[in-house]
């Protein structure tokens, strides 16, 4: 992208990965080396960034998880994780669907402390390079916190569902291996699938996607 004399690269990154996985191909670090900034969605490396996010992803008691589902997804949750589910309470839904995520990931050997924005990030850093966030763990944390319940309960119920089906392994390994093989058209059917599961999940990905999107091009 140029723009005067000014040219950005623009790199679609996933937010676990393995060791292996580095270094990058010659072009990826042929655009970073020339790059004087580095922008990344949010700056996941600030570990006072992430604690003061943290009360936003839980409810505060007497409130709990339980209140913001229908009987019937909570009767399946507690189906599924058994004595967990009580321990889970004080989680918000997308806090609970980013952890298992991240669990399944570690499972298939894959490592958040590996991804591609924490590797760029702490790049960066070393080499004195700025570091720009186009949104902020904060923002964010907002937008995941402030679910509606119908929302909270489509996500839960999606979560549930996967793992009945388990679906989440090879989902998580359809993801790693379109953006390995640089494929966008099935990038971009993974979303639209995703998207298509119920009518909370099209609501959720417009709002975790579509609707970021335009304030990251701004």
């Amino acid at each position: 992208i140029k723009s005067g004399s000014k040219v950005a690269y623009l790199f679609g990154s996933i937010h676990i990965a393995k060791a292996d996985f580095y270094p990058m191909s010659p072009k990826v670090e042929a655009a970073y080396l020339q790059a004087d900034t580095v922008a990344v969605e949010a700056d996941t490396s600030d570990p006072v960034a992430a604690q003061a996010m943290m009360p936003k992803l839980m409810y505060t008691a007497p409130d709990k998880l339980e209140n913001h589902l229908t009987p019937a997804t909570w009767s399946d949750f507690k189906t599924v994780f058994g004595p967990g589910a009580e321990q889970m309470q004080a989680l918000k839904p997308f806090m609970i669907s980013s952890a298992i995520a991240v669990q399944v990931g570690m499972q298939l050997g894959f490592d958040p402390m590996q991804g591609i924005d924490m590797h760029f990030i702490k790049r960066a850093k070393a080499d004195k390079k700025s570091l720009v966030e186009l949104e902020s763990l904060a923002f964010q944390a907002d937008i995941v916190s402030n679910l509606t319940d119908e929302e909270s309960d489509a996500l839960i119920a999606s979560l549930i569902d996967s793992i009945k089906k388990r679906e989440m392994p090879k989902e998580l390994q359809k993801i790693v291996d379109a953006w390995k093989a640089a494929d966008t058209d099935a990038v971009a059917k993974l979303f639209v699938d995703s998207a298509n599961k119920n009518p909370g999940s099209k609501r959720l990905m417009k709002m975790l996607m579509d609707d970021r999107n335009e304030g990251m091009v701004n």
